[in-house]
């Protein structure tokens, strides 16, 4: 089962939005974090922060997920920052290779100032 949460960054981070799912992220449960992070996706200069802090399991689903994720990002002019501060969800990563391809950050802070100008940054 799985719960996502989102806030909303606020003007100091240009209305980022930030998905929190907690949970086990696996076959069944991917569809509920897939439908509302495309959906924040979609919108053509949103910042989206998914955090996964709150994963407690993690299928290679996960994976192609955060990977369909940065390709629909890149296609819609929005942009994606991903917080990973497991095990649980970066040795995967880390084993497929794709730690290192993807937009991932160890702090939520260091993920909401990615995509800020440098002088806010």
């Amino acid at each position: 089962l799985m719960t996502v949460f989102r806030t909303d960054a606020g003007a100091d981070y240009h209305d980022a939005v930030v998905l929190q799912p907690v949970g086990e992220l696996d076959q069944i449960s991917a569809a509920v974090l897939w439908e509302p992070l495309a959906e924040q996706l979609a919108v053509s200069g949103r910042h989206v922060v998914l955090d996964l802090a709150d994963i407690t399991f993690f299928a290679s689903i996960g994976i192609k997920m955060l990977v369909m994720a940065d390709v629909r990002a890149r296609r819609c002019g929005s942009s994606l920052a991903i917080v990973v501060t497991t095990r649980t969800v970066e040795r995967p990563m880390q084993l497929l290779g794709v730690l290192d391809q993807l937009p991932v950050y160890s702090r939520r802070q260091d993920a909401l100032r990615a995509h800020l100008p440098p002088h806010l940054g």
